[in-house]
């Protein structure tokens, strides 16, 4: 439970140790830039208008105001920048980037969002109610640089459909999103001294884990990567979606357009081009034709889908779907770097097995530096905020 005195504690570390104990390690401000493309300012906040900003969402902060830790303002600003499109055409992405009003060296934390299924709820537009507006500032008045990456299918690149849960895109466009926010800082002179820590949540769970595998296995010097947190991610995409296929599940038509929106998403990417009659039952199969995501199915999933589809990846014979599953499962690797993955147990919309899964096959690989942080009783949304307070007092602790 989080109670009040907990979260001041934490929040007051947390600055403290931003605040006395970080090193200078920036780079060399002459590189000419290869990913950064251009940046807009958004807003600049004063640490007034950044108190009166957080205060609209008390209840992210278990009660307890914002007086008690916002420590200054903070500048946003739009980037945008080179990366690869699914296909590894060049395509042209977006992000935040909030600057706390802070002087000396900075660490900077990359959230990787939740699911949206409305384009205006991107960061990089900064809207009232969106993570970044709310997490972004936060992480900004606690003193730390925040980069916000949109992914393929939002702001910049909306013209293009979205990759959800789509491992390596996602990795890859959050990961260039570093390398311009970089860039960016060495042509503002903005003193980040290359530690970096990851965070994010449900969809942006998932990302952060494959932003840190990427990271860890691939360009393991590029960053002082501190710490990381996954919070209630999708890691096991094969062992979810055949317990999906074969039990009963919540019937929420919000977790149901997101089980059909990653089953289109694969029948596109890895070019199955099967029509939608073959995963759904009518009605759903319209629905979902002239809805989209929009669609509410209120039943448990595995009534909506035929008996085709399911027979298919539970008895193993579908391998065209099953070898995009484990394209897609994120968690077979050892971390590196001190990661928590934190999930509530009664969690209806992404399963808690998604994290025992993932904490039981690193550990077996021989993984010394991941910890398992079950939340008793919690469901999806319930757990944000426990997930936010841990996140921040585990960073805290890697200074």
């Amino acid at each position: 439970m989080i109670t009040p005195g907990k979260l001041i504690r934490f929040l007051w570390i947390i600055w403290f140790v931003t605040a006395c104990s970080q090193t200078d390690t920036t780079l060399d401000p002459t590189t000419q830039n290869q990913y950064l493309v251009g940046s807009t300012q958004l807003a600049q906040l004063t640490k007034e208008q950044t108190l009166a900003q957080l205060k609209q969402d008390a209840t992210l902060f278990g009660g307890v105001s914002p007086d008690l830790f916002v420590q200054n303002g903070c500048t946003v600003y739009r980037l945008t920048y080179r990366t690869k499109n699914v296909d590894g055409s060049d395509i042209t992405a977006s992000g935040a980037l909030l600057v706390p009003t802070k002087t000396g060296p900075l660490s900077l934390i990359s959230i990787q969002h939740g699911t949206i299924f409305d384009e205006t709820l991107a960061p990089s537009y900064y809207a009232p109610g969106t993570e970044a507006y709310t997490m972004g500032t936060l992480g900004a008045a606690l003193g730390y640089l925040i980069a916000y990456p949109d992914y393929i299918g939002y702001g910049e690149s909306k013209q293009v459909l979205h990759p959800y849960e789509h491992r390596k895109t996602l990795a890859s466009s959050s990961y260039d999103m570093l390398l311009a926010v970089r860039e960016f800082c060495q042509q503002k002179s903005i003193g980040w001294n290359n530690n970096l820590y990851l965070s994010g949540y449900s969809q942006g769970g998932g990302a952060t884990m494959g932003l840190q595998q990427k990271i860890e296995s691939e360009s393991p010097m590029a960053f002082a990567l501190k710490g990381v947190s996954c919070g209630a991610g999708a890691y096991d995409k094969t062992s979810f979606s055949k317990f999906l296929l074969g039990n009963p599940s919540s019937g929420l038509p919000v977790a149901n357009s997101q089980y059909i929106w990653v089953m289109q998403t694969y029948n596109r990417i890895y070019g199955f081009n099967r029509p939608l009659s073959f995963y759904l039952k009518e009605p759903y199969a319209t629905q979902v034709q002239s809805q989209g995501t929009a669609a509410t199915i209120n039943v448990s999933l595995h009534l909506a889908l035929t008996d085709t589809f399911r027979a298919g990846i539970l008895n193993g014979t579908d391998t065209e779907y099953l070898n995009a599953l484990k394209e897609n499962d994120i968690y077979n690797f050892v971390p590196k770097t001190p990661t928590l993955l934190i999930h509530g147990t009664d969690d209806k919309q992404v399963y808690f097995l998604n994290s025992q899964n993932a904490f039981d096959a690193m550990k077996k690989q021989g993984a010394l530096s991941v910890q398992l942080v079950p939340l008793p009783g919690k469901a999806h949304d319930t757990s944000i905020p426990d997930y936010l307070v841990k996140t921040l007092q585990f960073f805290s602790t890697l200074q």
